[in-house]
């Protein structure tokens, strides 16, 4: 590799390079003949052949998670069996280390031993792509009586047979289940291959028990609960609309399940709400992930062109700047953490894009892995100054970015001078990161750490699709039509949002108007035994608590002069394709729903009406908040204000506070420093807080105002309003009670 620098290098130089690239290289090992003639077999289609199939009864009932769990541990246990093969431009057909072990193992439902038969033929017949899977597949069967069956279908490349694998099996099981037996008994399976259209489509029936244990599985992934039984309540372990939008995504692309997000929240167990998903035809979901290249030179998605039409509106400044912060615990190693952004850039090309002005307009172009180093991005903190990081803290989201020639984010280390704590500074331009985008961030920059740390590269199990991707095929399918129309429908006629205390300033949203960002803010935290009856106010309801909690605040503010047909602005995730769901971006929508007050109103009915209102919304959340305005108001609207004056969004288990795991089995904690506000966008920000630190439950609620629609005695009026509200909803005698009867004991 380093002959090209001969003439520039000397020897010793060339020695040094030699061992760098060496040291980047991923750590291919050679084939021995039998392997690399296995190889070429498979490459020329004789993958049936090679790929033998063994199956076995397994003894009793046994539950499928910790059948899962022993073969997962299986495994984690047999490094021998955790490899990949591909060939390599320089040496060759190469095997490398590969960490593939979820996707080795799959559960399907079947109807009885026939049908689990003819499963396992085909499964034998399809080869395995050996460049991304290990050389193994073990089919976990589920029959209608519940009962287990195991099949294993095994590559020869691997050298390994299968009465030493079940074996390796037999010791994973019993290291939990001491002097119990797992396998029963072998079972011949004799039935011819027979095409089959989809792994659950295929057990029609009695089927609950293998659905219930794949939404269980998603259920603990996306709220990282592991403990989580099929009998738990989704929303007992911090549920709420967003995470469900993602689980339902999931269970659609990598299941061909298809759940409603309204049966969700009528029956949260994955038990209970087994019975209501459908199985589709692999044909009904597609997965955007096909291996294509990523995109240079993209166009805006949706989501970003109406950010950008703001951004613009306030001639590019600092209004959407994100900036966090977080103080680490222990020592880190800053080169190390370098390279771990680098790593999460490289998978994420929006991170290290420019965003440059076109006749066509604006188009998002990725800077290359090798030119990151011209960027100026990243900071040591030797290179700061010491005891000065509250300052340093306070003016960063003051930054304006150059995006035409800056990547959009910095991330600078500190020290803390009194105990020499790092503290790393992240700031980022919300044009490439939304909430969701910021927790994958933490997880991959967690993951990827850990592994540089010990001079290792990054293990991925897959590589999401690039987000310009997205954005070419939202833009490439234009808008859709019937989702505008929803939102006209539902919006038409309804007030624009002023001042809840009057205001001489009346937007009325056809002409452009000014406006002051300075914001204020005031904070509270909820009482546990408040948010514990805000809970079992959602849970009487079959809604979530961030439900309940925008309940409380827009009564709140309708019993404080707000109309009584009034618009609420929220975010929603925007992620509809569940493909792009692991893919960093900007996909977030801003959307504003209607909520109506009558003189009956009760709180039960308030609750009920705000998640319909919501959920019903959600399939058309792809169209933004200004492409709506555009409609209602004409193509000139004002892009500096918008139809409403309140905006109220959640904020749960944010990844600021947590810790990233080391190879050693140790880890690295970090906890979030409070950043300064940015500006205020909107009249009335509530942002509701969800947070779990060192194992404590605590609700917060941060509201932003702007400084030109209230003074701050108005503002701690409207908080300590919203405060009493909420004691008075977490009531239950009150659940039944008309809005206006509460009216005198929480507007004091």
């Amino acid at each position: 590799m380093s002959d090209a620098f001969h003439t520039l290098l000397s020897d010793s130089e060339l020695a040094k390079l030699d061992q760098a690239f060496a040291a980047e290289a991923p750590a291919f090992s050679p084939l021995s003949e039998q392997e690399e003639d296995l190889w070429f077999r498979h490459q020329q289609g004789e993958a049936a052949a090679l790929q033998t199939l063994r199956a076995w009864h397994l003894t009793e009932q046994r539950s499928v998670g910790e059948v899962i769990v022993a073969l997962e541990n299986m495994l984690h246990n047999t490094p021998a069996i955790n490899v990949g093969y591909a060939f390599d431009d320089e040496q060759g057909i190469v095997k490398f280390a590969l960490n593939a072990v979820t996707r080795a193992i799959s559960l399907t439902a079947v109807d009885d031993e026939n049908a689990a038969a003819e499963w396992l033929q085909t499964a034998q017949t399809q080869p395995l792509a050996l460049d991304k899977q290990i050389p193994l597949r073990l089919l976990l069967l589920s029959q209608p009586d519940n009962s287990l069956l195991l099949g294993v279908v095994l590559h020869e490349i691997a050298q390994l047979d299968a009465a030493t694998l079940m074996q390796a099996v037999e010791t994973a099981w019993q290291q939990s289940h001491p002097a119990d037996v797992l396998l029963a008994s072998e079972w011949e399976v004799q039935a011819a291959p027979v095409a089959i259209s989809s792994p659950i489509a295929s057990a029609a029936g009695n089927i609950d028990a293998a659905i219930s244990a794949l939404i269980l599985a998603e259920f603990r992934s996306a709220l990282n609960a592991p403990e989580m039984r099929a009998s738990d309540d989704f929303f007992d372990h911090g549920g709420h609309s967003l995470v469900a939008t993602r689980v339902i995504g999931r269970l659609l692309s990598e299941h061909q399940l298809a759940v409603n997000i309204n049966d969700l929240f009528n029956h949260p167990s994955a038990d209970a709400l087994s019975a209501c998903a459908k199985p589709l035809n692999d044909g009904q979901s597609e997965n955007a992930a096909t291996a294509e290249p990523d995109l240079v030179n993209a166009p805006l998605s949706l989501a970003q062109a109406s950010l950008w039409k703001v951004y613009e509106a306030f001639d590019h400044d600092d209004i959407f700047n994100l900036p966090f912060a977080i103080r680490f615990l222990d020592a880190v190693d800053e080169d190390a953490l370098r390279q771990a952004f680098i790593d999460v850039m490289v998978r994420h090309s929006v991170l290290r894009s420019l965003f440059i002005p076109q006749p066509d307009g604006v188009r998002q172009q990725v800077v290359a892995e090798a030119a990151l180093s011209d960027y100026q991005w990243f900071g040591y903190s030797d290179q700061a100054p010491i005891g000065e990081w509250e300052a340093v803290l306070a003016q960063v989201s003051d930054y304006q970015f150059d995006l035409t020639r800056e990547l959009p984010l910095r991330a600078t280390f500190l020290r803390d001078r009194q105990n020499g704590q790092q503290i790393l500074s992240l700031l980022f331009h919300h044009v490439v990161l939304d909430e969701w985008s910021l927790n994958l961030l933490m997880e991959e920059l967690g993951q990827a750490y850990g592994y540089r740390a010990a001079g290792q590269q990054p293990a991925w199990t897959h590589q999401p699709p690039p987000f310009q991707r997205f954005a070419q095929q939202q833009q490439s399918s234009g808008l859709q039509q019937a989702h505008l129309d929803y939102w006209l429908q539902h919006l038409r006629g309804a007030p624009v949002g002023q001042p809840i205390f009057g205001s001489d300033q009346v937007n009325s949203m056809s002409q452009p108007s000014d406006a002051d960002v300075t914001p204020g803010w005031v904070e509270f935290t909820v009482p546990e035994q408040v948010a514990n009856g805000l809970y079992a106010l959602a849970r009487r309801n079959h809604a979530s608590r961030f439900n309940a909690i925008y309940s409380g605040i827009t009564s709140a503010l309708h019993l404080l002069g707000a109309p009584a047909d009034m618009l609420v602005g929220t975010s929603t995730s925007g992620r509809n394709d569940a493909s792009y769901f692991d893919t960093i971006g900007y996909f977030t929508t801003v959307v504003a729903h209607r909520i109506r007050f009558g003189e009956a109103l009760t709180v039960d009915g308030l609750v009920n009406q705000v998640r319909d209102t919501i959920n019903d919304s959600l399939p058309y959340s792809d169209v933004p908040i200004d492409l709506v305005e555009e409609a209602l108001f004409g193509a000139d609207s004002d892009r500096k204000n918008h139809m409403f004056e309140v905006f109220i969004q959640i904020h749960t288990r944010i990844l600021l506070n947590g810790e990233f795991p080391l190879q050693d089995g140790g880890s690295l904690a970090y906890r979030q420093v409070e950043p300064d506000k940015p500006g205020a966008l909107l009249g009335l920000q509530f942002e509701v807080l969800e947070e779990q630190i060192d194992g404590i439950d605590n609700l917060r609620v941060q509201m932003t105002y702007r400084t030109d629609h209230y003074t701050p005695d108005q503002a701690e009026k409207i908080a300590a309003t919203v405060q009493r509200v909420f004691a008075a909803f977490a009531a239950e005698e009150n659940h039944a009670v008309a809005l206006q009867a509460l009216a005198s004991a929480v507007t004091q």
